[in-house]
């Protein structure tokens, strides 16, 4: 947005703005964090340097030259119409939803941990329940599904992307980063961190998808933080289709068998600590954790990313803190009753605003 009329006058007039169009590229944030930015702008005034959080269109940029000199009161006038608008913009704008999408359920498991420790946030989740599962299908196809399943949610006017898929994350947030100016948070990392952080051995299993576990992902992530680290891994792709089923109820004889077919390898392999590696799992947690036993920490992707949102959110001054209560709104590609029927049992509120997109007729248009 740009210095127009008397304000570019003044400011051009005062003699320290060389630059009267003064990039402001931002999203939203509180009244604090308004605050706050404000400072950044003042310091930025008085050593000539600019504020930039690379990688975040959602952030405040002011490019100004050095400052000389007193501040003269046409120049003041202008700097509070710019701090004026600024505040207002940032009100605005920090009620953007946080845009969540996942291959069906899995990724409500991140909406919980979101709606826990964020709970003013707006949020609009996308599951594309038409092509579940991601884990099965090829790199190349999970990124296509990644770029549609991104470009319906940015029709949504979001102002924070969650990737809330192993798969996807695995195999398309650097794609995506690529693609896209806005603040990007996926699974794999702030699980892989969680993990390294847990273990005090170092010896660290993963359970995912077959795509998930054959990307490496988890594996290259965990070995960077932690190179000493020795990982075992075990694909678990049943999984998925039990928590879209709905089987999730503690004791289901169905859901313990599987988990100790898939299991059984990690159980003598010495670890101390299992990332779940598929938002879905946490879902299945209480098999899980009868079968692998009290003594093995589990990490929670969902948890994980929850906490790395509301860091991204504070960093980049888009934390929501509106008193006005969330609006959550979800969509599904296919079969919404039975997502309803999972959803609502998980999350434990009903699931009004939910509605069916056509996400391919959308990708073709």
């Amino acid at each position: 947005m740009g210095i127009t009329g008397s304000a570019r006058c003044a400011a051009e007039n005062a003699g320290i703005i060389a630059r009267a169009d003064i990039a402001l590229i931002f999203a939203a944030g509180t009244t604090a964090c308004a605050y706050r930015s404000f400072i950044v702008f003042m310091k930025t005034i008085a050593i000539g340097d600019a504020f930039h959080e690379e990688g975040n269109l959602n952030t405040a940029c002011f490019l100004l030259p050095p400052f000389q000199g007193e501040i003269k009161p046409p120049a003041m006038r202008v700097f509070v119409d710019l701090i004026c608008m600024y505040g207002v913009m940032v009100e605005t704008a920090a009620r953007k939803p946080i845009g969540i999408f996942d291959s069906g359920v899995g990724g409500l498991t991140v909406v919980k941990e979101v709606c826990k420790n964020l709970p003013h946030e707006n949020i609009i989740y996308l599951g594309d329940t038409a092509r579940v599962p991601y884990g099965t299908r090829s790199a190349q196809t999970v990124q296509k599904y990644a770029v549609s399943n991104t470009d319906f949610l940015l029709t949504q006017n979001i102002k924070l992307l969650v990737i809330a898929c192993n798969t996807a994350s695995a195999v398309a947030y650097e794609k995506l980063k690529g693609m896209y100016r806005l603040p990007i948070i996926d699974v794999v990392g702030p699980g892989a961190r969680a993990a390294v952080a847990a273990s005090p051995t170092k010896r660290i299993g993963i359970i995912g998808t077959d795509g998930t576990i054959l990307s490496g992902a988890y594996q290259k992530e965990i070995t960077r933080l932690e190179p000493e680290s020795r990982i075992v891994t075990q694909a678990c792709p049943l999984f998925v289709p039990l928590a879209e089923a709905g089987w999730c109820e503690k004791g289901d004889e169905v859901v313990l068998l599987t988990a100790r077919r898939y299991l059984a390898p990690l159980m003598n392999s010495g670890i101390d600590t299992l990332v779940l590696g598929c938002t879905h799992y946490p879902l299945l947690k209480n098999a899980i954790r009868e079968v692998m036993g009290p003594g093995i920490r589990l990490i929670d992707s969902a948890e994980e990313t929850a906490k790395a949102i509301l860091k991204k959110l504070d960093a980049a001054g888009l934390r929501n803190l509106s008193e006005t209560g969330p609006d959550h709104r979800f969509m599904v590609s296919d079969i919404p009753h039975q997502f309803r029927e999972v959803g609502e049992r998980f999350l434990g509120f009903r699931l009004d605003s939910l509605s069916q997109v056509d996400l391919e007729a959308m990708a073709s248009s």
